[in-house]
């Protein structure tokens, strides 16, 4: 925008925008058999980026990147702030590069980088096509010399500064928001830039920078904290490739290991509040796996702060289920590192365990089966107690997507924690889960049941049978119980009656007639 207003050249026309589509409860054998399915929803499967001799063409239907699918119904068109400006004009794209060695090699390498800084409307696929298809040339030609040129590895400072730039032109903007309802994530969806088929080769661009020069000042922390701030676009293509060039910088710069970890919990800690899809917490959980990798699985202290204050609350965000999965590989790297993040966690899932949300529970389940798993008989002896009354609660509970979890972990799964207290599950669940065989109005559910019912009868026989018996022996003592309190007031009565100097036969005629029924009187 500064750019813009200092130089009269720059035209803006629109806002560059976000398209997404939201099919209402699709089912999943109308999905393509090639699709691919995602965290964010599915896409059609993309073709590769188009060759430069094919570009001699029309290139106003690319299908190199993400793309609406034809067999969604309702789609919606989301505008984020970056406006669209065009500075250079029509260039020759097709001119052979003289070699590196000449002065004129950079003028004419420059004069592409700074037309391909022109931002254009993707959005309207009728507006601006000549420009757009060349600018997608000049991009792809640029891409073929990194990838096939030696000389690529011999830029001048300035043509490097310039290619930088005209990179941050093309992928730096604001990251949406997009007031988008947690209850939608039960729907696939699908986020889609516009601008794609160029930013694919801008993305190509900058990995390809990073390899061949990763010492560059151009890549600093400052540009890897951009980074890190984009992780948050919608679109899962730019994620990905993102998530390539912070790794790649990473490796580059171990001495900034510390200042990149940083990055990643300030990012994480601004998203605990917000309403809107956190995008970013995906690939930065990838980011933190690869980190801990590099690292040995022997972080700097400042890796586990992370864990602590960033990663264990995301548990509690409402878009869960858009990154638990990656959360649950972080995790199972990380947990076995530090016995104490063991407890920890779990006692954190167990206080804030979400009552009445059906889409976090399972989550919450499989975390608590992770934590147990990892964790030493000590801790899984003081864990037990708090694990057992929140199964129990979820095994005759309303969200039958936990149940399930439970269900089948019981019947496919021997965790060692579980043989070590195999009569502490037993006695805890079996009458919960033998009343949901008989009483649960789904089949499914009756049959997992039963299955968990197998399960726990191949865990421990004499406890198994013990629980079993012993609801029987509880009833038995029960009714007795009752007997005899009532033969003990029939005793008063009959004693008091004798002292009685009133009729006697009109109170056993009121008597009979409270007690027995009518058909059996005298």
């Amino acid at each position: 925008m500064g750019d813009a207003t200092r130089n009269p050249s720059f035209v803006y026309r629109r806002k560059r925008s976000y398209q997404w589509s939201c099919p209402i409860a699709p089912k999943l054998e109308e999905r393509p058999k090639s699709a691919n399915i995602s965290a964010m929803g599915y896409r059609k499967k993309q073709q590769p980026p188009p060759n430069i001799n094919d570009l001699t063409k029309s290139t106003s239907n690319i299908d190199s990147g993400p793309i609406i699918d034809t067999e969604v119904d309702n789609e919606s068109l989301y505008q984020s702030t970056k406006m669209v400006r065009t500075q250079v004009k029509n260039i020759a794209y097709n001119v052979k590069l003289d070699d590196i060695s000449t002065l004129s090699f950079d003028e004419q390498f420059s004069l592409k980088l700074k037309f391909c800084t022109n931002i254009y409307d993707f959005a309207n696929p009728y507006e601006d096509v000549g420009p757009k298809e060349q600018k997608t040339r000049v991009l792809c030609e640029l891409v073929q010399f990194f990838e096939q040129s030696a000389d690529s590895k011999k830029l001048s400072p300035e043509v490097q500064e310039l290619l930088m730039n005209m990179i941050k032109a093309n992928i730096i903007r604001p990251t949406p928001s997009i007031p988008l309802s947690p209850i939608l994530l039960d729907f696939a969806l699908v986020f889609v830039e516009p601008a794609w088929p160029q930013l694919f080769y801008v993305y190509q661009l900058l990995n390809r920078f990073i390899s061949l020069y990763p010492e560059s000042p151009l890549l600093n922390i400052e540009f890897a904290r951009t980074a890190i701030y984009l992780t948050n676009l919608p679109d899962n293509n730019e994620r990905l490739q993102l998530l390539s060039f912070l790794r790649a910088y990473y490796d580059s710069h171990q001495n900034s290991k510390v200042d990149i970890i940083k990055c990643i919990q300030k990012k994480l800690v601004d998203l605990q509040d917000l309403d809107s899809p956190p995008f970013c917490v995906m690939p930065l959980l990838v980011y933190l796996s690869h980190i801990f990798q590099r690292c040995n699985k022997n972080p700097p202290d400042e890796f586990y702060t992370v864990i602590r204050s960033s990663v264990f609350p995301l548990a509690l965000n409402n878009y869960l289920p858009l990154y638990h999965q990656s959360m649950i590989s972080l995790l199972t790297a990380v947990l076995p590192q530090d016995s104490s993040l063991n407890s920890e966690f779990h006692h954190f899932l167990v206080s804030f365990w979400p009552i009445g949300n059906g889409q976090k529970q399972p989550c919450f389940v499989e975390f608590i089966l992770l934590t147990m798993s990892k964790m030493s008989p000590a801790q899984v002896t003081e864990a037990i107690k708090p694990t057992m009354n929140i199964f129990e609660q979820v095994v005759t509970g309303e969200q039958v997507s936990a149940a399930q979890m439970v269900f089948d972990f019981l019947a496919n799964k021997s965790e060692q924690w579980v043989n070590d207290h195999s009569k502490r599950v037993i006695l805890s669940l079996f009458d919960r889960v033998k009343f949901v065989t008989t009483n649960h109005w789904s089949t499914i559910m009756r049959d997992k049941a039963q299955s968990a019912l197998a399960g726990l009868g191949k865990l421990d026989r004499k406890s198994f049978l013990k629980a079993k018996t012993s609801k029987t022996s509880d009833q038995v003592r029960k009714q007795t119980d009752e007997e005899k309190a009532a033969a003990k007031k029939w005793r008063k009565i009959a004693n008091a009656a004798q002292d009685y100097d009133g009729d006697i036969k009109q109170m056993m005629d009121l008597i009979m007639k409270t007690f027995v029924p009518k058909k059996t009187l005298f």
